[in-house]
């Protein structure tokens, strides 16, 4: 079995030894693995990014709270990520 990282790291090797084995019909899936894998990189990308943005407000609304200022433009903020 390959790893992802292989596969990822290395697509054309994968994809040179199936055709050297005569196995060209398993080269899409190994195009799809990688597909699939950069699509999911992303999405992960952006929900991190989402979950450090939403961290920040919830620390500034805990900081606002504390100093006794008003909160209503940040709860939307957080709301809207």
């Amino acid at each position: 079995m390959l790893s992802l990282k292989k596969i990822r790291d290395n697509p054309s090797l994968i994809i040179n030894s199936l055709k050297k084995r005569g196995l060209k019909d398993k080269i899409i899936v190994v195009e799809d693995v990688i597909s699939l894998d950069k699509r999911w990189r992303n999405l992960k990308q952006k929900a991190d990014k989402l979950r450090n943005k939403r961290n920040e407000l919830t620390e500034q609304i805990r900081r606002f709270k504390k100093e006794g200022k008003k909160i209503d433009l940040i709860i939307t903020k957080a709301r809207e990520v």
